[in-house]
């Protein structure tokens, strides 16, 4: 058994926890967690195929209005997991303020239940959910497959999200805050997955 862990930003943008863990009969992964806009959350986990090329595993966006993350008191997350019997299972929990979103997935099954949906991890590698702040709650709005290698370390896994314009999109890098200095750091998260 995995023990758990916890962890808390100490900004409230733009601070990622990297997490190296090596599950038996698994590539070694690395998962982290971090603001990638304003209105963004992302948890990703990838692993090194050798030859300085890394693979995305996992992708989730979790988004509320522009400026969300800038209001949500801390951002956080902890995680728990199992492994044995040809099962190797983990429940991730990722926090903004006082809303929370968690999901269960096995890597051995391929498998990930997210908001009360199955899906398999052989058909996607990217999950869209919206609806972070909104006093209706959180929804799935779209599964993807991306193409998962990308030429660096498993740390830049921005380098696969900026080859899709509908994951750019999502990021919602275009809207405008009324705080100049909220504008000015969230211009320079986006810059880092927009690459301008």
């Amino acid at each position: 058994m995995m023990k758990p862990y916890r962890t808390w930003s100490l900004t409230t943008v733009g601070l990622a926890l990297v997490v190296a863990a090596q599950i038996a009969g698994q590539p070694q992964r690395e998962s982290g967690q971090g603001a990638v806009s304003s209105s963004v959350m992302a948890w990703w986990m990838a692993h090194p195929e050798g030859a300085g090329t890394s693979a995305l595993d996992l992708l989730i966006l979790w988004r509320g209005t522009p400026g969300w993350l800038f209001r949500a008191s801390g951002i956080g997350g902890y995680a728990s997991g199992r492994q044995g019997f040809g099962s190797n299972t983990a429940t991730q929990t990722v926090q903004a303020g006082d809303r929370t979103l968690t999901w269960t997935f096995d890597l051995t099954a391929k498998a990930i239940t997210i908001l009360g949906q199955s899906l398999s991890l052989a058909d996607v590698n990217v999950i869209l959910i919206d609806g972070g702040d909104s006093s209706q709650g959180s929804r799935l709005v779209r599964a993807l497959q991306i193409d998962p290698r990308y030429s660096a370390e498993p740390l830049h896994f921005e380098l696969a999200l900026r080859r899709s314009p509908e994951l750019l999109r999502f990021l919602q890098c275009e809207a405008q805050l009324g705080d100049q200095r909220e504008q000015a750091v969230a211009d320079l998260i986006c810059a880092r997955f927009t690459g301008r």
